[in-house]
């Protein structure tokens, strides 16, 4: 159920506890007196009612818990956005090991990078490896819990007119203009092809494109 439909019943308990409650006997007795300058002062002084004041910690709590999860989202979005950047930059050394070699990369050493993965990291990124043309980033470091040890990739695919449609995440497969699904990098031409794997990060952190 949504946070703001508690807070409706909430505001309803505290509107009716406010409604002073009449009886059967008191709609028939006299109207009460002109209320004196006394009383008037002692109404003015009420403070809050037990009710009240634990409807209002409620409804703290509930708007205490929509901001941490939002607050939460938005941090470890920014920190997938990280490990999508490093891998943006491992695009052109895997398109230039294909086009000089004519299939994907095996690994990084084929890709012209070093060979050890976690020779590449970042704050929340502890390695980016290439792994049968496919770059893939694992999160780690100071990344929230949610997602370490998890896993983004970027795949690559051929157009069919001699350009790189990259597959991010857990995006569907592309498709050509004729509406058939397109062939990783290195399939047509029966060499070493790219391998996609889905990412292990909760859909709900993932880039729009990356879904």
């Amino acid at each position: 159920m949504p946070p703001f439909f508690y807070l409706l019943i909430l505001c309803w308990v505290a509107f009716l506890a406010r409604l002073p409650a009449v009886s059967d006997d008191a709609k028939l007795a006299d109207p009460p007196p002109e209320p004196t300058m006394m009383s008037s002062n002692l109404h003015q002084h009420k403070g809050f009612t037990l009710i009240e004041l634990m409807i209002v910690v409620a409804i703290i709590g509930i708007l205490a818990t929509v901001a941490i999860g939002a607050y939460q989202t938005y941090t470890i979005r920014a920190q997938v956005a990280e490990g999508l950047s490093m891998l943006g930059n491992i695009k052109v050394p895997v398109v230039d090991a294909f086009l000089n070699n004519g299939e994907a990369p095996r690994d990084r050493l084929e890709a012209g990078l070093s060979s050890n993965a976690t020779d590449t990291f970042g704050n929340y990124v502890t390695q980016v490896e290439v792994d049968n043309g496919r770059a893939e980033v694992t999160f780690g470091f100071r990344a929230n819990a949610i997602i370490e040890n998890a896993t983004l990739s970027l795949t690559p695919y051929e157009s069919g007119t001699g350009s790189i449609v990259w597959r991010c995440g857990n995006q569907p497969v592309p498709k050509s203009p004729a509406g058939t699904d397109l062939q990783t990098l290195g399939t047509n031409a029966g060499s070493n092809p790219a391998t996609y794997a889905a990412s292990t990060v909760p859909t709900q952190y993932l880039p729009g494109n990356c879904r």
